[in-house]
């Protein structure tokens, strides 16, 4: 299963904020931080990531996440997945990667349990385009538009 992957963090390096997934087949997975501190965010963050954060089409799974751990999330999303052996996740830039797989470790020395995933990196612009009521810098909607580009499928949910 193909999932395109975008994910929203506190500037350079920073702290994972937000995660949006969304399969080939339209079903959409989002998660974010639930205790931000707007006083610590990026001035950037502040102005064009934090104010959209709840800004998502009505979609199929939404989790709050605390101390920035994703792990759960990926795991109830991947779990769910009919074929988690053969999973590529796609994303337009490499920290989106990174973050992603940042989560898959669980402990020192352990990953949750999947025995194969690929990456792909595709550095395309997804804006402007035509999917109505779209927000940028909402890794739910940025995750929508990628696909949206890459596939031309508009449908979600």
């Amino acid at each position: 299963m193909k999932y395109y992957l975008d994910t929203e963090f506190n500037g350079f390096g920073g702290e994972l904020l937000s995660m949006g997934l969304i399969r080939e087949d339209g079903r959409c997975f989002y998660a974010y931080q639930g205790l931000i501190n707007a006083s610590k965010l990026d001035p950037f963050v502040k102005r064009h990531v934090y104010p959209y954060i709840h800004h998502t089409p009505l979609i199929g799974y939404t989790q709050t996440v605390t101390n920035h751990k994703f792990t759960k999330f990926i795991q109830t999303v991947l779990q769910n997945d009919a074929t988690p052996d053969n999973v590529t996740i796609v994303a337009d830039w490499p920290d989106d990667i990174r973050y992603f797989t940042e989560q898959l470790i669980t402990a020192p020395g352990m990953m949750i349990n999947i025995s194969s995933i690929d990456f792909q990196l595709r550095r395309v612009d997804a804006y402007p385009n035509a999917l109505k009521n779209c927000v940028q810098h909402n890794a739910m909607w940025d995750a929508i538009a990628l696909r949206y580009v890459l596939s031309g499928q508009t449908n979600y949910n």
